[in-house]
């Protein structure tokens, strides 16, 4: 029964028979292309060509049964069938996965948020009840309904909104839960199909997994100090990311509990459902119309803003609602909040929500705060967050005397090693002062808030100024220092082994000379790629694909940090193309520039395009020389294909490869040597004129002691 034991996610398998094929038949599902990908674990041209190719033969491809805004649908039914007889694909349970990937005939719960809701709340009644739903007429179903949610809180008003088609849309979601193992995983399969429906006001608030797993941990370690039954509360209308990331990462610690706002919106009740599906023990908690509400016991709030419910809340508005949590927080309580940085921790453009954060940080709440790196959130990929830690405040110390704890993690990626040391950084500076005398610090700095409250900076930016040195952090400083210096010195440069002679008659007579790309793109020694038209959802931080334009062959972004999910990217372009090693990727604005994907496997954004060398036939070209030509064309130049390239002779080609990869590599030690030099020069710039550190002059035995 619900509530009757604690939750915690355990790794679980479950031992599933076939589904019949006449069984997703019945239920009218039906599924697109890019689905029909998905499910087969290829990429989505290939259905395409197997549509093409597989037309005249005996098994031609099924065909579409409806077609909407030029999207074909197919009956899934026929797909499966067609996937089991053939053996295409790459998914040998294709025929028990295609209720995951199908959707109900005329009710899809991506494009109808009256379906996702009727959807959701049938997974949570399967849960709650434990009982198949197909077997059930639509009287019955709605009395079942009643049973378990007789005060109408979560899902009788859903499923009373589609009575005509409760009884498929029950067979739906019997087939869902069995194809994702079960309603839970069905229940968070429909959650995270979030950016690849019509169903916006979720997908634009959402954060990616690492964002949420260090909130995640603050959020526990702080309600760790207690040691007691814990009670996470989040007041946000609409959220349930974070809360349930923080139940994971709870476990089996302690006792758990959550709390969220009673609520008759859409977005509340889905939060109910989904904590119900998930088995998480809920208090209801009334919020009034003026925010009010009343928690008298310790507690750890937890809140991500903006909302599902306003996923365009302005500076002030989210930081109005912070203060409403804050102003009625004891002191047992304590919070982690996840909002833009420019509402938390940036200078500010409205006077309205500068005086509140003011106000905020002036009282003492602000225990800690943190700016986020960008990238964070996959719907914004240039918005960067920040985080506040909440505690009550120290009313023995004067306002004048008080200090915040401070990061900037801009530029930071949230590794598990960044993410461990964060957080023990924040445990320790919140927490005791003999913990935070014993700890050494790596992110974070004390700062007095009269210096915060001065600058109109950004207040990590200002943490990066004025900071006061300690001898834990003259200690930690000293250990870097000497890790760098002795980097340099045990990484000697390698030595260059280039022999060159001087050209002879009958060599010369062999040699190639220059010629341009449209000469070579003619002669079919040279292919041009155009680049992927993308959009700014389809950047994913967590993602292994690289991304290959502009930014990068300006160096405006370091190769490999803009990066996307293969499996999403597929899923959402027609025909993505990949780079091969060996791949020119260039540009001509702003100015002619290219690099060489030594790699492959990239993804290359328009306008950037790709030149690729004819391997069988090179015709004296080589990926490097050609990549120097056009990052010395004119910066004027826009005609690409009149460019002039340099070739080599074959017998010198793979000569020339060698060098260059050797002066490369050369080039790599000597860019590590002098970033370590650099890296070494501000250790100790900062650790003498900061007061931590201070040089001596060395000991010339010549002059005696």
């Amino acid at each position: 029964m619900y509530g009757s034991q604690w939750w915690c996610i355990v790794p679980k398998t479950k031992t599933r028979e076939a589904v019949p094929v006449s069984l997703a038949a019945s239920s009218g599902l039906l599924i697109g292309m890019r689905d029909i990908a998905l499910l087969a674990r290829v990429s989505r041209p290939a259905v395409s060509m197997w549509r093409r190719r597989m037309a005249g033969t005996d098994h031609p491809f099924p065909t579409p049964v409806s077609s909407e805004r030029g999207q074909d649908a197919f009956d899934a039914d026929e797909v499966a069938r067609w996937l089991s007889e053939t053996g295409h694909g790459n998914n040998p349970t294709a025929v028990d996965d295609i209720a995951a990937f199908a959707t109900i005939a005329g009710a899809s719960p991506r494009t109808d948020r009256t379906v996702f809701d009727a959807v959701t709340a049938l997974l949570c009644l399967k849960t709650t009840s434990a009982r198949p739903l197909a077997e059930l007429d639509q009287r019955e179903l709605l009395d079942l309904a009643d049973e378990h949610d007789p005060d109408d809180e979560f899902l009788l008003t859903e499923l009373t909104s589609v009575e005509d088609r409760l009884e498929p849309l029950a067979r739906y979601c019997d087939l869902l839960a069995d194809a994702a193992f079960n309603p839970r995983d069905a229940f968070e399969q429909l959650m995270a199909d979030r950016f690849r429906s019509d169903l916006p006001d979720h997908a634009s608030v959402t954060i990616n997994a690492k964002a949420l797993s260090l909130a995640a941990q603050i959020a526990v370690a702080l309600a760790d100090r207690d040691g007691s039954a814990t009670t996470y509360v989040d007041l946000t209308p609409g959220s349930s990311d974070l809360l349930l990331a923080v139940v994971a990462e709870h476990g089996d610690r302690s006792p758990v509990s959550v709390m969220t706002a009673h609520g008759r919106e859409s977005s509340a009740r889905l939060v109910h459902r989904r904590l119900r599906v998930h088995d998480v023990y809920r208090e209801g908690l009334r919020v009034d119309d003026d925010g009010t509400f009343s928690v008298t016991r310790a507690v750890t709030h937890v809140a991500q803003f903006p909302t599902p419910a306003m996923p365009r809340m302005t500076d002030l508005q989210i930081l109005t609602a912070i203060e409403n949590i804050v102003l009625q927080m004891d002191s047992s309580q304590r919070g982690v909040v996840v909002a833009p940085a420019s509402a938390l921790s940036d200078g500010f453009a409205d006077p309205a929500a500068e005086v509140i954060r003011d106000s905020m940080m002036r009282t003492g709440h602000v225990h800690a705060i943190v700016r986020l790196p960008r990238g964070l959130v996959p719907s914004r990929p240039r918005q960067a967050l920040a985080l506040w830690l909440l505690g009550s405040s120290d009313h023995d110390v004067p306002p004048a005397d008080r200090f915040t704890t401070v990061a900037d993690l801009a530029g930071v990626q949230l590794t598990e090693d960044v993410v461990t040391d964060l957080v023990a950084d924040l445990d320790a500076a919140t927490g005791s002062r003999m913990l935070a005398r014993a700890h050494s610090f790596r992110f974070t700095r004390s700062i007095p808030m009269r210096l915060l409250l001065t600058e109109r900076r950004s207040l990590a930016e200002s943490a990066q100024i004025r900071r006061a040195p300690a001898v834990t952090e003259a200690a930690a400083q000293l250990i870097r220092i000497e890790q760098v210096r002795s980097a340099i010195e045990a990484t000697p440069l390698t030595g260059l082994d280039l022999p060159t002679a001087a050209m002879t008659d009958d060599t010369e007579t062999r040699h190639p000379g220059p010629t341009t790309i449209t000469t070579m793109l003619d002669a079919h020694r040279l292919r041009v790629i155009p680049g992927n038209r993308l959009g700014p959802t389809d950047l994913d931080a967590d993602g292994r694909l690289r991304l290959l334009g502009a930014p990068e062959l300006m160096g405006e972004s370091v190769v490999g940090v803009r990066r996307a999910d293969r499996l999403a990217l597929t899923a959402q372009h027609d025909a993505i193309r990949f780079t091969r090693p060996g791949d020119v990727v260039f540009c001509t604005s702003p100015r002619p520039a290219a690099l060489v994907d030594r790699d492959g496997s990239s993804v290359v954004e328009y306008p950037a395009r790709v030149l690729r060398i004819d391997s069988a036939d090179p015709a004296g070209l080589l990926s490097d020389i050609l990549a120097y030509d056009i990052n010395a064309a004119p910066a004027h130049s826009r005609d690409w294909r009149l460019w002039p390239i340099r070739r080599v002779s074959d017998e010198q080609r793979s000569e020339l490869a060698t060098a260059l990869a050797q002066l490369r590599r050369a080039q790599d030690e000597t860019r590590q040597r002098l970033h370590d030099l650099e890296l070494l020069t501000t250790l100790i710039a900062a650790g003498v004129t900061g007061g931590a550190l201070a040089l001596r002059q060395p000991h010339d035995p010549t002059k005696g002691p």
